[in-house]
């Protein structure tokens, strides 16, 4: 029982250890001002390929700021899905924490 408890503690750790948090911004640009502006309230699905399928791993509503965080999660490709329209592929590296490139989407 007591081997078993270790390596469970073991291969627990090791998953941990090899997480990674990411977080990233949603921006809104427009033809006029060109500037972006933070876009909160925006809804966040992120979706790992696994074995040739995509899963929905996470969800999350932007803050006011327009970021968004995902904790925990494993090396491997990822689709960032933008209220329910827009994806956008991301590499999740093994390191502690990532942070992405913003995604500014353009008003008219």
């Amino acid at each position: 029982m007591m081997k078993t408890v270790v390596i469970f503690t073991i291969l627990v750790s090791s998953i941990i250890l090899n997480a990674t948090d990411i977080k990233g911004r949603i921006s809104g640009s427009n033809n006029i001002t060109k500037e972006p502006y933070a876009l909160k309230d925006i809804d966040i699905r992120l979706y790992q390929e696994r074995s040739g399928e995509w899963i929905k791993v996470g969800k999350f509503i932007t803050n006011s700021n327009g970021m968004y965080y995902f904790k925990n999660l494993e090396s491997g490709r990822y689709t960032i899905q933008v209220n329910g329209k827009a994806n956008y592929p991301i590499e999740v590296l093994n390191q502690d924490s990532q942070e992405l490139a913003p995604i500014i989407i353009n008003y008219k």
